[in-house]
């Protein structure tokens, strides 16, 4: 299981947006590069023209599934993250069917006051 929180930003006035960071270092966001993610520190990372949109994703609820969340791209909105077969995470563009749709919904869970976590789909799969 992969722990990530999520940090609220406000880059559209109708859309949630977040950006991934990782919990033990919280200067380390999860950014797309490649179409893969990786996670970068906010100060020494590659393109750093568009670093804050490769790292900000709009939080889109019941996308996919009622209670689940899809993670879109802000600067390629046709494409979510989701969690590949090989556990590999990265963004895709949206395609019809139940594999894309189980792999690219998410459930979020509160472990801290204040604190929004993400946990991968791949851990909690919608039953079939």
């Amino acid at each position: 299981m992969t722990v990530m929180m999520l940090m609220v930003g406000n880059c559209s006035p109708k859309k949630l947006c977040v950006s991934i960071v990782d919990p033990a270092r919280p200067t380390w966001f999860v950014r797309h590069y490649g179409f893969f993610l990786h996670i970068e520190n906010e100060s020494g990372h590659r393109n750093p023209h568009i670093f804050d949109d490769d790292s900000s994703f709009f939080l889109v609820p019941d996308q996919f599934y009622p209670g689940y969340y899809a993670l879109q791209s802000i600067n390629i909105p046709t494409h979510y993250i989701l969690v590949t077969g090989d556990g590999r995470t990265k963004i895709v563009e949206r395609q019809r069917g139940q594999n894309y749709q189980d792999t690219a919904s998410f459930v979020l869970t509160d472990h801290a006051v204040g604190r929004k976590e993400l946990v991968e789909s791949s851990v909690y799969r919608r039953a079939k």
